[in-house]
């Protein structure tokens, strides 16, 4: 299951010993995001409270219970990746229906892309910004960003690799 302990899991415990120095990585999400603007009174150089959504995370603790990509990156060494592709089937505003209803002004996703592009190598993208991301209409529906993403990988029959997937 998607949860924070899980996601933190694959990181720091599986991936280690799975990938080798200098693979490149493909971390891919379709869940909530969200990128909250930062508290008041933060200092200068605080981290971006930019989060993927676990499906244990709380709205009204999304600091102790969202989940930050690019810190889980951070932690596994980000100097030993040859490659780091970042697909979010998401927005900073949600996937499917808004995460928060009330209207509050969010940052850009520029943001978010910007702490998951600076790596060397690395490349992030996202289904939508300014809105909320659309999702299929049933479980087995698949959301148009996973639908082309597919299509650009292509088939068991003649299968695309990530870079022509990436053209």
């Amino acid at each position: 299951k998607p949860t924070r302990n899980n996601l933190d899991w694959a990181i720091k415990v599986w991936l280690p010993h799975q990938a080798q120095p200098h693979d490149l990585l493909v971390f891919y999400f379709a869940g909530h995001a969200i990128s909250l603007p930062d508290k008041p009174g933060a200092l200068p150089g605080t981290r971006p409270r930019d989060f993927l959504l676990p499906s244990d995370a709380r709205l009204d603790d999304l600091d102790a219970t969202g989940w930050r990509l690019d810190e889980a990156i951070d932690s596994m060494g980000a100097e030993r990746i040859g490659g780091l592709v970042c697909w979010l089937d998401t927005s900073v505003m949600g996937r499917g229906h808004p995460v928060i209803k009330q209207a509050i002004p969010l940052p850009k996703a520029e943001r978010l892309l910007s702490s998951l592009t600076r790596w060397t190598n690395s490349t992030a993208w996202l289904a939508a910004d300014g809105q909320v991301s659309r999702e299929g209409g049933s479980v087995r529906e698949r959301s148009p960003f996973t639908a082309s993403l597919l299509r650009a990988l292509g088939s068991e029959e003649r299968p695309n690799s990530i870079l022509g997937a990436l053209h």
